[in-house]
């Protein structure tokens, strides 16, 4: 098998990344709120500017995998295929499939292009490694989709509480 070489991001990355970046809209609904009449326009200016910047941080925190034949070299740390337990894959987002290892030391989790799913999912199997779901799967698979959900209500009750809708 040749060196195969791609693009992905680390799951733990995106959700600390995301995490951080939803208190911009915060600070944004703060300052529409004192800015009378044009409020609407400004919050979603600097909401959009945020997003943007988001994006831009999230590209530059992308990470190489590169598949050999002994294992998985992840931005240089090697993960041996002997040390895989076993492994899950799954669609949760509709560009990025998110591919879970579990290893004996720890859990590595990785969101790769869908284009290459197949391809990776065939040398899993090439390797004989072990599909298996688990519980935390399920999380995982949901956990952005709970995050903007949780994001967001917090978001609507902010900004009642600005406008004194409910205080």
């Amino acid at each position: 098998m040749s060196q195969r070489h791609y693009k992905t991001y680390e799951y733990y990355t995106v959700i600390k990344t995301g995490i951080l970046w939803s208190l911009v809209p915060f600070g944004a609904a703060v300052l529409a709120a004192s800015s009378g009449k044009y409020r609407f326009v400004l919050f979603f200016t600097v909401f959009a500017a945020a997003y943007g910047i988001f994006l831009s941080k999230l590209r530059q925190k992308a990470i190489s995998i590169n598949f050999t034949d002994k294992g998985i070299n992840v931005n240089g740390k090697e993960i041996r295929f002997s040390d895989i337990e076993n492994y899950h894959t799954c669609l949760p987002l509709r560009k990025y499939f998110m591919l879970r290892l579990k290893t004996v030391h720890k859990k590595e989790v990785f969101y790769i292009s869908v284009e290459n799913r197949e391809e990776i999912e065939r040398i899993m199997k090439d390797k004989n490694l072990m599909f298996n779901k688990t519980k935390n799967d399920i999380w995982l698979q949901h956990s952005h989709t709970v995050l903007v959900v949780i994001i967001s209500y917090l978001f609507i009750f902010l900004s009642l509480i600005i406008y004194n809708k409910i205080f």
